[in-house]
């Protein structure tokens, strides 16, 4: 499993469609009024948007900033594509960067600007995701 995944969502998103050519490895879909596994929905309320998660980096456990160099390297190789979504109902994007629990190493972390430059410039937003990697 990706350990910095993309996610894309839209109230109007037509995610079916836009998967049916997509270029990305895609790990998760999910429809406006589905209903979340109870784990990451305590409440059972139905989603509000679709969308889909699809892997950025492959690698198991890299430091953030392994992950930050393929993430940006992402970004680059498909900037064009990135765009394309907005005109198929996307209204978020958002690079998650997934961090074993337990695992640092380093007291703070750091994203290079370019990275940070790049996502400014698909208006993405930044996750970082606390995951337990005996449940992943």
């Amino acid at each position: 499993m990706g350990v910095c995944t993309l996610v894309a969502s839209g109230v109007n998103f037509d995610v079916d469609e836009y998967l049916r050519e997509s270029p990305f490895e895609v790990l998760n879909v999910f429809h406006r009024g589905e209903a979340v596994p109870p784990l990451e929905n305590p409440k059972a309320r139905p989603l509000s948007d679709s969308g889909f998660v699809a892997v950025v980096s492959h690698d198991e456990l890299p430091h953030l900033l392994d992950q930050a160099a393929e993430a940006l390297d992402f970004l680059e190789t498909h900037e064009e594509e990135l765009r394309r979504l907005k005109g198929f109902g996307v209204d978020a994007m958002v690079l998650d960067f997934r961090i074993p629990q337990g695992m640092s190493t380093h007291p703070t972390h750091f994203l290079p600007p370019e990275l940070i430059e790049a996502m400014g410039r698909l208006k993405m937003g930044l996750l970082f995701s606390l995951v337990d990697i005996m449940r992943n």
